[in-house]
């Protein structure tokens, strides 16, 4: 069990809603060039509406819970590596924060009820928040009329009503209303190449955005050795590649770059297995690049690209190994952006190719990435793309 999931009372959960919503609008207000300074738990007591004694009644309610108190205590030895008491915690233990609490709030309750908030926040936090409806932006949309349809697009928003502002801190600007929308899980550098192959390739363009941070007048600021098991490394011509490739990393023998090619659907997967993956409530994360490509008169074409995280269960992830075609549905598919309806060719240079751009961009070993895309590395001169 974790304070993330713990069955707070309902008032408790209340408050904590009230600090994520101050947190938000406060957040909003820094975009908007409005605010100052970053939120903290001092802040909200100040400008909240629960007067010490509410909070001292809630808090004494909850500290009476056993359970509640050892995970309190677990938490202490984790941070501070030693075994203390209920009743020497409450009375020692987080003293020296009750003294910077405002006046009028300065007693152990709400000094827990602060560290509760942060232990609840660290335990819920996603880096792959699931979409929901009628998240605020698509409801900041919708009171001005426009359906943003993400429930049909994978949690993406299009771009095509949009203009893409790229920087440390990427945003789509919409003139319509004179405000920016946040993007999430793409880096500027692979960003700044869409932006410029849609120039070249016209396609359609979908992107994560931040459901959360959204209203009028959001400025456009920024931030304050590999082994082959199996296949060939990277052939010119894709439709030659083998269905199969299997690359692994010499230094760990662990981490795995899975390349599948189907060459009826012209579909290609890459699929990154790392030694040390991330985990997010218990899923295995690993990341996966698809395409689908064309042949016209020679030439390759890509017709549709994503990157995506795929989340695994143990016993999914374990069981890859043995069927590499297996996919995770621990829960649903968390794309980062897609192109659709695209005509890109499929160029011979590295700095040039949307595929290596984007596996680059993303994926986390980059040696095995450069091994297989040795032969596009050491090319030179100015060919546009492949032919055959």
């Amino acid at each position: 069990m974790t304070f993330g999931t713990y069955p707070y009372s309902e008032e408790i959960r209340l408050m904590l809603n009230s600090m994520n919503e101050q947190w938000r609008e406060l957040t909003i207000s820094l975009f908007q060039g409005k605010g100052e300074g970053a939120f903290s738990y001092i802040d909200w007591l100040r400008n909240s509406h629960y007067s010490c004694n509410e909070i001292i009644a809630h808090m004494d309610v909850l500290c009476k819970d056993t359970m509640f108190q050892e995970l309190v205590l677990r938490k202490r030895k984790l941070e501070y590596h030693n075994e203390v008491t209920w009743e020497f915690y409450i009375t020692y233990g987080i003293t020296g924060y009750v003294e910077i609490l405002p006046q009028g709030y300065q007693c152990w309750q709400c000094a827990l009820l602060g560290l509760l908030y942060d232990w609840h926040n660290s335990d819920n936090k996603q880096h792959f928040p699931v979409y929901y409806p009628n998240n605020p932006l698509e409801k900041y949309y919708q009171s001005r009329g426009i359906n943003l349809m993400m429930s049909n697009n994978y949690g993406l928003i299009d771009s095509e009503n949009f203009e893409i502002k790229v920087s440390n801190c990427p945003k789509l600007y919409d003139k319509r209303f004179d405000t920016h929308v946040l993007l999430k899980h793409i880096p500027e550098s692979l960003l700044s190449f869409l932006v410029d192959e849609q120039k070249r390739s016209a396609f359609k363009l979908a992107l994560r955005p931040d459901y959360v941070i959204c209203g009028d007048g959001i400025k456009d600021s920024q931030y304050i050795s590999e082994a082959k098991i199996c296949g060939d490394m990277q052939p010119l011509a894709i439709d030659s590649m083998p269905p199969l490739t299997w690359l692994c990393d010499d230094t760990t023998s662990l981490d795995r770059l899975i390349i599948l090619h189907n060459k009826k659907t012209r579909e290609i997967t890459f699929e990154e297995f790392l030694v040390d993956p991330q985990i997010e409530n218990d899923y295995i994360v690993s990341q996966v690049v698809h395409l689908i490509y064309t042949k016209e008169r020679g030439k390759f074409f890509i017709n549709h690209i994503d990157h995506e995280y795929v989340f695994y269960t143990a016993e999914e992830h374990s069981g890859k190994m043995d069927d590499l075609w297996l996919k995770g549905t621990a829960r649903p598919r968390y794309k980062t952006y897609k192109i659709d309806d695209a005509q890109i060719p499929y160029r011979a240079y590295c700095d040039q190719n949307i595929l290596y751009r984007t596996l680059d961009a993303y994926l986390t070993n980059k040696d095995m990435l450069k091994e297989y895309f040795e032969s596009m590395i050491n090319m030179s001169g100015d060919e546009q793309f492949y032919d055959n």
